[in-house]
């Protein structure tokens, strides 16, 4: 038996390589709590434009960050090679 994704709306969001970051309306999952809030997706299965389907869920992207936030910065940062 095939399971349906849930589709949810995502708004300033960034692809950090496999990954999108963003904020999350309307998650089944997460519940209303977590409306507009900044989620971390799982891994990316497929983009077509503005829908980003994960591994859980359908992302309708609403629109795209134009600059870094604070959370990607952190997300996409390069460990430090410890001496």
């Amino acid at each position: 038996m095939e399971q349906t994704k849930p589709t949810v709306e995502l708004t300033n969001a960034t692809d950090c390589g496999g990954f999108l970051l963003g904020v999350v309306y309307g998650h089944p999952t997460l519940g209303k709590k977590a409306d507009g809030r900044m989620i971390q997706t799982s891994g990316i299965v497929k983009r077509d434009g503005n829908t980003v389907e994960t591994r859980n869920t359908i992302y309708k992207v609403t629109s795209w960050a134009t600059e870094p936030t604070q959370e990607t910065k952190i997300a996409t940062k390069e460990p430090e090679a410890q001496p």
